[in-house]
Formats: structure tokens, C-alpha cells, sequence
């Protein structure tokens, strides 16, 4: 008897289409309001509490001595994640690229590289808690869990736009709660990147070109930024108790 090669080989999962948003989708409409700038650094905080992201961006980023410089580059990207068309997945590519030579090596001898599926994922999956903050303090109307469904489906796509690994990503907005809460709790460190971060953020002098407004802006982005970690279970904000780095 002759036996397929197809019902012996391994069965692989389909990738996913990367699919570029739209004018009517959610982050569409969401991820271009000033309230999503104001509760982004608390996504970055967050990131930068990761073992893995922490040391890596301590040593190759140049927030500390670029820092409206780097924030004008990460929004900009960000926002052709969402608005650029085909050219947000060129901006994928792109990124995919930049961070492929990062690596670096921790004070234990262990390397740390900056697309390991684990931290990857991790950036994005800071995203979903952004938005849910910004729509907690900001938005007109009650967040409903149909909302936050329909917003995590759309981060989603977002995750698979950027090559996050599938096994990486929550089936649910559900899931995704738990596996947030899950890294919080055992992953995420008081990582000094995070520290030197919120340092970096609070003594941030406003550009002389808009000296008034972005001394606003500034007190209340700081003030978001404080809001989003105090409104989260204690080991989500640095300034909190949670496990050292050391």
C-alpha cells in the first residue's frame, strides 16, 4: 500500500495574512488621539521592566541622551503601524532588521537578544493595556468587554504585522489578561533601564518652540503615566514592590 507524503508530514499551522489597517477600525480611530501619546509611556515603562528589553535598551537605546528625539522616532513609527498602509509593513520589515544585530550580555554572562519570541511579543503585548488605560481615563463613554474584544483583535493583527510568534499571542482579550498578569508577576523585574526611564520622563525639558504647551503636555503625561501604574496591581510600576533585577 502506498502511503501520502501528506498524511505523514507534519501538520504546520497557515500563516496568518499581514493585513494593514484601515479608516474605521479601531486602532485607526484611537491610536492618533493626543490621550494615546499621554498613556503610551506606561507601555515603554512597562516594557523596559522586562529582563531581556531592559538590558537591551539600556545599552542600545539613546533615550537618555536623545530622549524627544527617540520619542519622536517611536511615534512616528507607531503611527505607520496604524496609518501607513502597505508602508506599515515596510516599517515592520524595517524594524525587524534594526533589531536584529542587538544583543547584549548581562552581569550573570547571559545573552539577552533583542528578537527573542518572548521580549518580541512583550512589547506588543504592553499595547493592549495602553489602551485600556487611555480609554479609562479619557474616554467618553464606559469601556464595554465587547470593546476591549474588538481592540485586542485588532492588536492581534498588529502582533502578526510585526512577526510576533503565534504561540506568543492570547487567543482572547481574557487570555491575554491572564498571560499579562502572569509576566507581572514572574517575568518583569525593578529593572534600572525602568528607573533611569521615568527619571529620563520626569525631568524631560519642554522644546523652546512650544515652551507653554509642552510644559502642559509634559505635567500631564507624567501625571497619566503615574495614574496607569497606581491603577495596577503593585508590581506593574517600578516605583513599586516588586522582584529586584539583581
Amino acid at each position: 500500500m502506498t502511503t501520502s507524503l501528506r498524511s505523514t508530514a507534519p501538520q504546520r499551522t497557515p500563516r496568518v495574512p499581514r493585513v494593514p489597517f484601515t479608516e474605521g477600525s479601531k486602532l485607526w480611530d484611537g491610536a492618533g488621539l493626543i490621550t494615546f501619546a499621554l498613556t503610551n509611556s506606561s507601555a515603554f515603562a512597562l516594557q523596559t521592566m522586562h529582563p531581556t528589553v531592559g538590558i537591551v535598551v539600556g545599552e542600545h537605546s539613546t533615550f537618555r541622551t536623545d530622549a524627544l528625539g527617540r520619542a519622536k522616532r517611536s511615534i512616528a513609527s507607531v503611527m505607520t503601524w496604524v496609518y501607513g498602509g502597505e508602508e506599515a509593513l515596510a516599517e515592520a520589515d524595517r524594524l525587524r532588521q534594526m533589531h536584529k544585530p542587538l544583543n547584549s550580555r548581562d552581569e550573570h554572562g547571559n545573552t539577552h537578544h533583542a528578537l527573542s519570541a518572548g521580549p518580541w511579543a512583550w512589547i506588543m503585548l504592553t499595547a493592549p493595556h495602553g489602551f485600556a488605560t487611555a480609554d479609562k481615563y479619557f474616554s467618553t463613554e464606559p469601556s464595554t468587554e465587547e470593546h476591549q474584544e474588538a481592540v485586542y483583535a485588532e492588536v492581534v493583527q498588529l502582533m502578526r504585522n510585526l512577526y510576533v510568534q503565534e504561540r506568543e499571542i492570547p487567543k482572547t482579550y481574557a487570555e491575554y489578561v491572564e498571560v499579562f498578569d502572569e509576566i507581572i508577576d514572574e517575568v518583569l523585574v525593578a529593572h534600572p533601564t525602568a528607573y533611569e526611564f521615568l527619571e529620563t520622563v520626569r525631568r524631560l525639558p519642554p522644546p523652546s518652540s512650544c515652551q507653554r504647551h509642552c510644559t502642559l503636555y509634559g505635567a500631564s503625561s507624567r501625571s497619566s503615566l503615574a495614574n496607569s501604574c497606581t491603577s495596577s496591581r503593585s508590581a506593574r510600576c517600578p516605583r513599586r514592590r516588586v522582584r529586584n533585577s539583581a
